[in-house]
């Protein structure tokens, strides 16, 4: 007996009208097909979701790149600067130019980082591309350079300087401010540790395992 008027032209002229639904191989049955249509459309669903994530963090990547070349331009403009002081220390109105392009240098720089953070909790910053940035930061702060001293700023005064001021910042409960405040405490222990695992501290003040090992099919690791 057939077991659906849908089967019964398939089933008279593979097995005659008489055949039973138990006598065709089960990738000929509707039940088959139903689950193989569902399993391409969950992994074409799949293809599409992790396509997006990777293209998403070139895309990220692509821009802090960008904004990290303008940076460094901007850093070789205040070493010249620099030098111009070095050499004329009595001229206030070069050295005062100086501190204030080196302070809005840094407040874009530490924006620069929190937004690489930010990706990264998102998924959108590879874990092992944003290891090596942190690991640039931790070198610096652990032995600074002249480069990298403008004015009478350096990296690492720059870092206390954002930091007080966000401090005293009205906003203090908002999701965005808990997320400031995790960037915060991973550059402090950067700061403060002579050797340190920065894996580790990912784990610690960044999105939870679960959340982490959940984007790991997707890319967005």
């Amino acid at each position: 007996m057939l077991t659906s008027y849908a089967q019964a032209p398939a089933l008279s002229v593979v097995y005659g009208c008489t055949a039973n639904a138990s006598d065709v191989p089960i990738y000929l049955q509707p039940p088959f097909w139903s689950a193989a249509i569902a399993l391409c459309a969950l992994l074409i669903a799949y293809a599409v979701a992790r396509f997006s994530i990777r293209n998403k963090q070139l895309d990220f990547v692509l821009y802090d790149h960008k904004q990290f070349d303008d940076l460094q331009k901007k850093r070789c403009e205040l070493l010249i600067l620099k030098a111009k002081v070095a050499t004329d220390p009595t001229n206030a109105e070069i050295a005062k130019q100086l501190e204030i392009e080196a302070r809005m240098f840094y407040d874009r720089f530490w924006s620069l980082q929190f937004d690489g953070f930010v990706a990264w909790c998102d998924g959108y910053l590879p874990t092992s591309l944003f290891v090596y940035w942190l690991f640039s930061r931790w070198r610096e702060f652990q032995s600074p350079s002249d480069d990298w001293k403008l004015g009478s700023l350096t990296m690492e005064t720059a870092f206390e300087d954002v930091t007080d001021r966000w401090h005293k910042s009205p906003d203090t409960n908002s999701a965005q401010s808990r997320q400031v405040n995790r960037f915060i405490g991973l550059m402090s222990e950067l700061q403060t540790k002579r050797a340190t695992n920065i894996r580790k501290l990912l784990a610690e003040h960044g999105p939870p395992r679960w959340l982490r090992l959940l984007r790991r099919p997707f890319g967005a690791y």
